[in-house]
């Protein structure tokens, strides 16, 4: 489990779900708590954010926060849709919002604002359907809770029914919008609110369309590549074409006469056994536009030290899986008696599948944006680790 999947593991175990009032007039809820706002923040100053993950507005509509960063999984979608189950809304009147990287400064240290941010080994929705399905479930609670306040009746005796509560004594029904600012006064729960059963679902398990879609396939979507700010640098690096190898020599005349480009530099690798916090030996080349460092990259003379792993093929790495495979292994878990269990089978199956080793590369290129100022800095990337950006 990733870091940031056990941050917001533990964050739903404390149930550090908050309520407030929206700059005109709905219900927040979600996150910070007052102790990891930052230093002289406070909630009012947060009203009408998305760091609440849900905000119920005053014309009825609903504003869903997502935290985690999408990477063609279909997060945008598929995460607010738990917190839509649960609050039991129309679908149809929910927007989706990106949540920023949330970290804060406290007294204890940094904190995470949202939970951890991050998206690895397809766990998104295992890692988030308790906790984000227990953010609309105290939104609706909150809900209720104003409704029976208002009518003075038991809130047991009240439902819900998409986007509205309902008294089926008395026939009486409120819309959330009719709520949302009632609902933003009212103490917030100290358990979270018991869950649907599954049986009762209408959001989760339904063909929904990714909410973006339209966006990515009119080109409307925006990416990391799209950044263009006044004044940006662009550069581009040619990389090692060998593992762990090194710059031995580099001619980078032409390079320079190339015209925009205003410096050119070597980056060295990682060293053997220290974490990889750069990719690979290389040369920058700094321009005044992306033509111009692409030229000037292709410009560049370079002789390269082919690092330690020369002797390494495709023939010979799956030589030596082959050769693991016929190991003994390593045990990570011991149930029952397996050796008896497969000498006494009446039919065993033996299978060995190979995968080509084949780059993890996305669609778009990588790139990063970085605006540094004195007080900090602004970094603009596609990752799935966006917390990682801030080590």
């Amino acid at each position: 489990m990733n870091t940031a999947t056990q941050d917001m593991v533990n964050l739903g175990r404390r149930r550090l779900l908050v309520g407030g009032i929206s700059a005109a007039g709905g219900l927040l809820v979600g996150l910070p708590t007052a102790r990891l706002l930052g230093a002289g923040e406070s909630d009012s100053e947060h009203a009408g954010k998305i760091g609440y993950f849900v905000e119920i507005r005053s014309d009825g509509s609903v504003v869903i926060g997502v935290a985690q960063p999408e990477i063609g999984q279909g997060v945008r979608t598929s995460l607010p849709m738990l917190v839509a189950e649960e609050l039991d809304v129309d679908w149809s009147r929910v927007s989706i919002e990106q949540m920023p990287l949330g970290i804060v400064r406290t007294a204890e240290g940094y904190e995470w604002k949202y939970g951890g941010q991050g998206a690895g080994g397809s766990t998104s929705i295992t890692d988030n359907w308790q906790f984000l399905r227990e953010v609309g479930a105290t939104a609706r609670h909150q809900l209720i809770a104003a409704a029976a306040e208002r009518w003075g009746v038991d809130p047991a005796q009240c439902d819900t029914n998409t986007g509205a509560v309902v008294h089926a004594a008395s026939g009486r029904r409120l819309a959330y919008a009719e709520l949302a600012a009632a609902a933003a006064q009212l103490p917030m729960p100290e358990i979270a609110p018991a869950l649907k059963d599954p049986k009762n679902f209408r959001v989760i398990g339904q063909p929904t369309n990714v909410v973006d879609a339209r966006d990515i396939v009119t080109g409307k979507a925006r990416y990391g590549l799209d950044t263009d700010v006044p004044g940006m640098r662009y550069a581009s690096i040619e990389r090692s074409p060998y593992l762990d190898g090194s710059v031995a020599s580099l001619d980078d005349a032409a390079a320079r006469a190339v015209p925009g480009v205003l410096d050119v530099f070597t980056l060295d690798g990682p060293k053997a056994g220290e974490p990889y916090l750069i990719l690979a030996s290389g040369v920058a080349v700094i321009a005044d536009s992306t033509w111009a460092a692409l030229q000037g990259r292709k410009a560049l003379k370079i002789e390269w030290n082919k690092g330690p792993h020369t002797g390494e093929s495709t023939a010979t790495f799956w030589a030596q899986c082959r050769e693991l495979l016929d190991g003994e292994g390593q045990v990570v878990r011991d149930d029952g008696d397996f050796t008896a269990a497969m000498q006494t089978a009446d039919k065993t199956v033996t299978a060995r599948y190979e995968q080509p080793y084949v780059n993890h590369a996305p669609l778009e290129p990588q790139n990063c944006f970085a605006h540094v100022r004195d007080d900090g800095a602004d970094i603009i990337a596609p990752t799935q680790m966006p917390s990682g950006a801030s080590r």
